[in-house]
C-alpha cells in the first residue's frame, strides 16, 4: 500500500512540513487498516530519498508493507563501527547542520 502526497514533491527534502505531517498521520491510519485487513504481525513503513537510497519514483510516498513472523523478507540495513572519535565528529556535524 502507498501513501502519496497530492502534489508532486520529489522527496523528503522538498516536501513542506505540514504536508509531511499529514502524510505521517495518514500512514498511521493506513498501517492500522493494512495490519487489520491482512492479519499481519506488523508493518514496515518505508520511504526512500534519492537514487542512492533506492528511490525510483520521484514523487514523495511511503510504502506500507504488511509483515508476518518468519516471512523471510529482510530489509538491507547493515551496521558498522566507527573509528574512535568518528561518532562524536559525526554527531557534532549533524548538530551543526540542524
Amino acid at each position: 500500500m502507498l501513501v502519496v502526497s497530492k502534489l508532486p514533491y520529489p522527496d523528503i527534502f522538498h516536501i513542506p512540513d505540514e504536508v509531511l505531517s499529514a502524510a505521517a498521520v495518514a500512514s498511521k491510519k493506513v498501517a492500522i487498516a493494512v495490519q487489520k485487513a491482512t492479519k499481519a504481525d506488523g508493518v514496515n513503513i518505508v520511504q526512500n530519498n534519492r537514487p542512492a537510497a533506492g528511490q525510483e519514483v520521484f514523487h514523495y510516498h511511503l510504502h506500507i508493507i504488511p509483515r508476518f513472523e518468519n516471512d523471510g523478507l529482510k530489509l538491507n540495513f547493515q551496521s558498522g563501527k566507527l573509528a574512535e572519535g568518528e561518532a562524536k565528529e559525526l554527531l557534532d556535524s549533524i548538530k551543526a547542520a540542524l
